[in-house]
């Protein structure tokens, strides 16, 4: 049985300096912290996207060659919650928490966690699916987060299930092959939040900073199922350098 970490895991590298790719996003406003919930707008009037300025994201390392990208921080896992919200019955699964030891990764999602909107839309599903069945953030922007927020943030705050020292949007392009542990994984897209992201932040209009930061981390599909742990290498075995990275999608702007 899984056990829940009793402590925040502690990188096990410090932190590169910020990409310039990023550094334009601190041009905001600082946010206000801490809001109840009753501050919040209901659901339908809420903003679902943003539109951000282009950029070009960095190069990959490319030609075939198995490239280490990172290392996993922090696995985190959590089963759906339900409550209300603005007379609204709101379910989420955003609320993870690091596990320690090793767990499997299965083609929908990894043990112990669990997608909370499965509903199809738009031709895609909402929640989890093959092409979104683990959740990918990198752990470098951490201390961007707590830097804009002033307060300490544990890893899985942001609903992912990987934390990834490294794993940054403008080093990951869309369609990368990706080698942890004894799972293979293949990049399919970026997190586009939704005001689900607001209530666990319990800041409104969190989602469109997080989303006009870049720093969205992204999702992958299950190529090969395997055993995976905290501490094992994350790398690139397979990168078209023709393909857009994370953070160019992001951005508007396919490179």
């Amino acid at each position: 049985m899984l056990e829940l970490a009793t402590a925040t895991r502690v990188a096990q590298a410090s932190s590169p300096a910020e990409s310039p790719e990023f550094a334009s996003s601190r041009n905001h406003p600082p946010p206000q912290l801490h809001l109840p919930l009753s501050t919040f707008q209901p659901p339908a009037s809420r903003l679902e996207h943003a539109i951000l300025p282009p950029t070009v994201g960095s190069e990959t390392t490319g030609g075939g060659m198995t490239s280490l990208l990172g290392n996993v921080v922090s696995i985190n896992v959590g089963r759906p919650k339900t409550f209300d919200y603005f007379g609204h019955t709101v379910t989420t699964g955003i609320y993870k928490l690091p596990i320690d030891g090793r767990v499997m990764v299965r083609r929908l999602n990894i043990d112990g966690d669990e997608q909370a909107d499965t509903r199809v839309l738009g031709g895609g599903q909402v929640d989890g699916g093959e092409l979104k069945a683990v959740y990918i953030y990198a752990a470098e922007h951490y201390d961007y987060w707590r830097s804009e927020l002033g307060r300490d943030l544990p890893y899985g705050q942001f609903g992912e299930n990987l934390t990834v020292a490294g794993a940054t949007e403008d080093l990951v392009r869309i369609g990368d092959t990706l080698r942890v542990g004894g799972a293979l994984l293949e990049v399919t897209q970026p997190r586009t939040p939704c005001y689900k992201l607001d209530i666990k932040m319990e800041q409104p209009q969190f989602m469109t900073q997080f989303l006009a930061s870049g720093r969205t981390g992204f999702y992958v599909r299950v190529v090969e199922e395997g055993e995976i742990g905290a501490g094992d290498e994350l790398s690139v075995v397979e990168s078209d350098p023709s393909q857009p990275t994370v953070l160019a999608v992001v951005r508007g702007q396919a490179e």
